[in-house]
C-alpha cells in the first residue's frame, strides 16, 4: 500500500456503501463449496468421457463423439416438446435476453442434441456432459444446478433395437464400473407404446382418473384432460396413494403383439448380459418429458431418498421431426452426476463400516 493512502475494506468506491449489506449467500439449490462432492463430480465426468470418447461399444460399430452444447437455448425449443410436462411448464429457468428473445437455461440435453443433429453439428452417435438447470425444490440428490452426462443414438434409416438394448446394458455396466454394487441398483423398464397405442391408453386413463378424481391432488385433477399421462409421474402425495394401489390401466393392456415382443426383448437384454441384474417392469414409468415412445427405463438406487434415479432414458421417434428435421428415430439416456457421486459416497461408508 502507498504510504499516506488509507484503504477501507468492504467499501464500494462508487456508492460509498458497505458491501456487507449485499447478501453473499448462494441462491438456494445452487451448490457451493462441497469440495468432496465437486471432486467426485469431476472424476465421474472424466471417467465418462474416457469411456465414451471414440467408443465403438455398439454392434453397429459406429464411433461416439463428444458434442459441446450451449447452456442457453431458445425457449421455443423446449415448448415444442409439449408444454404440459413439469420440466417445461414449471421447472425451466426462462427469461428475456437483451435482444428480446425468450431463452432458457437448458434443463436437459436431448432437445439440444436433436437440434444439433438437425444442424449437422452432432453425429449419429453422440455424447455430452455439463451443467443443467431446473427450478425444483432442493433436497438430497436434487439441485437447481446439476451436472448431467448424456448419450444419444440417431437412426435416420431404421430403428436398431439391438443398439437400444446395448445402450441400456452400457448404462448399467457404467455404474457398476464406477463402483456401485449390483445389489444397490434397480433397473425399471416399461413400454409406453406407439402413438396409436397411447391414444387408446389415454382414453382408458381419463376414464379411470375421472372416476377417482376425489383421490387425486388438485394439480392432478387439472391434468386429467390436459395431459393425463403426467399423473402417473405425479409428485403429489395424495395421488401417490391412489397409484400405489396399482389398479390404473397400463400401457401393457394396449400394446400390439409386435410391441409386446419388442418390450420383452428390451426387458430381457440386460438379464441376458448380466443375470444378477435386478430388472423389473414398472407400468407407471413414463419419464418426465413428452417426447418418449415405446421403450423407457430408469436405473434407481435404494441408497438415496425420493430422488433416487441415477440414469434414465428411452426411445424417441418423433423429436427430430417435431423440431423441423427429417423423420429420425432415436434412443438415449442421461445420468445425474451428483446423485451418482452421493451414491458412491454412501457405498464407501457402508463398505468401511
Amino acid at each position: 500500500m502507498v504510504e499516506g493512502l488509507r484503504y477501507t475494506p468492504f467499501l464500494d468506491p462508487q456508492r460509498r456503501q458497505p458491501l456487507s449489506t449485499i447478501n453473499t449467500q448462494p441462491l438456494r439449490g445452487f451448490p457451493e463449496g462441497f469440495r468432496s462432492l465437486t471432486e467426485s463430480v469431476k472424476a465421474i465426468t472424466a471417467s465418462f468421457d474416457g469411456v465414451m470418447n471414440g467408443s465403438r461399444f455398439l454392434s453397429d460399430n459406429e464411433e461416439f463423439s463428444f458434442v459441446n452444447l450451449p447452456i442457453l437455448e431458445r425457449k421455443e425449443l423446449y415448448e415444442a416438446l409439449g408444454r404440459t410436462s413439469d420440466v417445461v411448464s414449471r421447472e425451466m429457468f426462462s427469461f428475456q435476453d437483451r435482444g428480446g428473445r425468450e431463452v432458457v437455461l437448458r434443463p436437459e440435453f436431448t432437445a439440444s442434441m436433436a437440434r444439433a443433429y438437425i444442424n449437422g453439428s452432432a453425429p449419429r452417435r453422440a455424447y455430452t456432459f455439463g451443467p443443467c438447470f431446473r427450478y425444483e425444490r432442493p433436497q438430497e440428490g436434487r439441485y437447481r444446478q446439476f451436472t448431467q452426462i448424456g448419450v444419444e443414438a440417431f437412426f435416420p434409416d431404421s430403428f436398431n433395437r439391438h443398439v437400444a438394448n446395448e445402450m441400456l446394458v452400457k448404462a448399467f455396466l457404467f455404474l457398476i464400473w464406477l463402483g456401485i454394487p449390483r445389489e444397490f441398483l434397480d433397473v425399471r423398464v416399461n413400454s409406453i407404446g406407439s402413438l396409436e397405442t397411447r391414444r387408446k391408453w389415454k382414453r382408458a386413463l381419463v376414464s379411470y382418473f375421472e372416476n377417482n378424481r376425489s383421490q387425486l391432488a388438485d394439480l392432478d385433477v387439472e391434468r386429467i384432460n390436459r395431459n393425463v399421462f403426467r399423473i402417473l409421474d405425479s409428485k403429489e402425495e395424495k395421488t401417490k396413494v391412489l397409484l400405489s394401489e396399482g389398479e390404473f390401466p397400463t400401457s401393457l393392456d394396449f400394446l400390439t403383439r409386435d410391441e409386446k415382443l419388442e418390450y420383452l426383448d428390451f426387458r430381457k437384454s440386460l438379464e441376458r448380459r448380466d443375470p444378477a441384474a435386478l430388472v423389473r417392469p414398472d407400468p407407471s414409468l413414463i419419464r418426465g418429458l413428452d417426447y418418449y415412445n415405446d421403450r423407457v427405463f430408469e436405473i434407481t438406487t435404494p441408497l438415496l431418498g425420493a430422488q433416487n434415479t441415477l440414469i434414465g432414458g428411452g426411445q424417441y421417434d418423433t423429436l427430430v421431426e417435431t423440431l423441423g428435421g427429417p423423420p429420425t428415430k432415436a434412443f438415449g439416456w442421461a445420468g445425474g452426476v451428483e446423485r451418482i457421486a452421493l451414491t458412491l459416497e454412501k457405498v464407501r461408508r457402508l463398505q468401511s463400516s
